[in-house]
C-alpha cells in the first residue's frame, strides 16, 4: 500500500458484537475506534454493550448505538443509515456473525470491510456470511495464519486478496506494585481465559507437561492468570497430578497486577495451536520476556530462536523447551531483549493504528471479486 493515493470515506460505520467486555476481539474493536478518530464522521454500533465505560474516549461527534443485546435495535440503527445513499460510506464489520446487518448498507452502495480473527471463520461460512464477504470491499485478517485457515475452510474465496493487519498493544503497561502478586522464585506464566470453549489455549497440555518439567527442574513453578468455567476442572487436575504446590491459579487480576506478573515471571508460555494472533505474546514481549508458543499465528509474532521458541504440540518437545529456559537465564534474557525490540518496532498500538488508517484510506478492492 505504500505510495498509493488515499481515498478518505465520507462516513465510517463500525459495527461490533461487543466493545467493552474483557477479551481480545473487544480490545481490537476499541483500538480500531481510536485509530479512526479524525478520519471521517464516525458511527459506532455494538450489539451487547449497554453503556460506554468511564475512561473510554469515543471520538467527538460520534453517533453511538449500544443495543444491550437487542439485534432488533441494532438492525434498526443500521437500516437508518441505509435509507440514504451510501456510496461514500465505509462499514467496518468487526465480526462475521454480524454479516446480516450489512446487507441493506451494501444494497445502498456502502463499501464493507470485514475483520477476520480466528476460529469464527475457520469453518464454512453461512449463506448470508458468504454473500456479504463475497461483496466486501476488503477482507482484513489479523494474521497470515487466520487468512490461510479461512481460505482452507472457504475455497470459494479463490484468489481474493485478504489484507493482513497485525495487532498491537500499548507501549507502556500500567504500573503496579510488586505486592499485587504472590510468587517467589522462578516461575513461568500463562495468561488467558480459562473456558471450555477455549481449551485450545493449552492449559491442560501445559499442566500435564509440568510433571516432566518438575522431574528436571524441581523448583519450577507455573502461574495461570485468568478465569472461566474450566478452571475448577483444571485445578482438580493439578491436585490429581500432585502439582497443586507448583501451579498457582490467580483468577481475574487488575491491569496493574497483570503487568506485575509479566514483569516478574521468568518467561511466558502458551502452547495454543489455534490462536488467531495472540495479544498476550505482545504483552510479554513488551515486558522483555522470552515466549514459548505453538506453530501457527504465534510464529508470526515470536521469531523462533531469536525472541523465543516455537514448539510442536508433543509433550516431550514442550517439556524440553520449558526446561531449557528455566536452566538458561542468559538465553531467556537474550530472547526477552530481542522480543522487546521487536515489539517496539512492529507491535505497538501506534503501529496498529497506522495500519488501520492505511486500510481505510487507500483504494478499495473491487467488491464482488468472489461470490
Amino acid at each position: 500500500m505504500t505510495g498509493m493515493p488515499t481515498i478518505a470515506p465520507d462516513r465510517l460505520i463500525l459495527i461490533a458484537t461487543e466493545l467493552f467486555a474483557p477479551g481480545g476481539i473487544q480490545r481490537v474493536g476499541r483500538q480500531v475506534i481510536d485509530a479512526l478518530d479524525g478520519c471521517a464522521p464516525l458511527a459506532v454500533g455494538s450489539l451487547r454493550d449497554a453503556a460506554v465505560p468511564v475512561g473510554f474516549h469515543m471520538p467527538a461527534g460520534s453517533d453511538v448505538r449500544l443495543a444491550a443485546g437487542s439485534r432488533v435495535k441494532l438492525g434498526a440503527w443500521a437500516l437508518g443509515y441505509a435509507r440514504r445513499r451510501c456510496a461514500g460510506t465505509q462499514v467496518l464489520l468487526m465480526h462475521v456473525h454480524l454479516a446480516p446487518l450489512a446487507l441493506a448498507l451494501i444494497a445502498r452502495g456502502a463499501h464493507v470491510v470485514v475483520f477476520l480473527y480466528g476460529v469464527e471463520v475457520w469453518r464454512p461460512l453461512t449463506t448470508v456470511e458468504r454473500f456479504v464477504l463475497g461483496r466486501a470491499s476488503r477482507l482484513v485478517a489479523i494474521s497470515e495464519y487466520t487468512a490461510q485457515r479461512f481460505r482452507e475452510s472457504n475455497p470459494w474465496i479463490g484468489g481474493r486478496t485478504i489484507d493482513v493487519c497485525p495487532l498491537g498493544v500499548p507501549d507502556v503497561a500500567p504500573p503496579g506494585p510488586r505486592d499485587d502478586i504472590a510468587a517467589d522464585g522462578d516461575f513461568a506464566l500463562i495468561v488467558s481465559r480459562i473456558s471450555r470453549e477455549d481449551r485450545y489455549k493449552g492449559h491442560e497440555r501445559l499442566i500435564r507437561a509440568w510433571t516432566g518439567v518438575r522431574q528436571r527442574v524441581p523448583g519450577a513453578r507455573l502461574v495461570i492468570v485468568g478465569d472461566g468455567d474450566d478452571r475448577a476442572r483444571l485445578e482438580a487436575l493439578t491436585v490429581e497430578l500432585g502439582l497443586d504446590r507448583a501451579i498457582h491459579f490467580t483468577g481475574v487480576v487488575s491491569d496493574r497486577a497483570l503487568a506485575a506478573w509479566y514483569a516478574t515471571c521468568a518467561f511466558f508460555v502458551m502452547p495454543s495451536p489455534d490462536e488467531g494472533f495472540g495479544l498476550v505474546f505482545l504483552e510479554a514481549m513488551r515486558a522483555g520476556k522470552a515466549c514459548i508458543g505453538a506453530p501457527g499465528a504465534a510464529a508470526e509474532v515470536i521469531v523462533d530462536g531469536v525472541t523465543g521458541t516455537i514448539v510442536a504440540p508433543e509433550a516431550s518437545a514442550l517439556v524440553d523447551a520449558i526446561v531449557r529456559l528455566f536452566e538458561d537465564p542468559a538465553r531467556r534474557e537474550q530472547f526477552g531483549r530481542a522480543g522487546q525490540r521487536r515489539f517496539e518496532q512492529f507491535f505497538s498500538t501506534a503501529h496498529f493504528a497506522s495500519r488501520v488508517r492505511r486500510l481505510v484510506n487507500t483504494p478499495r478492492a473491487s467488491a464482488g471479486e468472489a461470490a
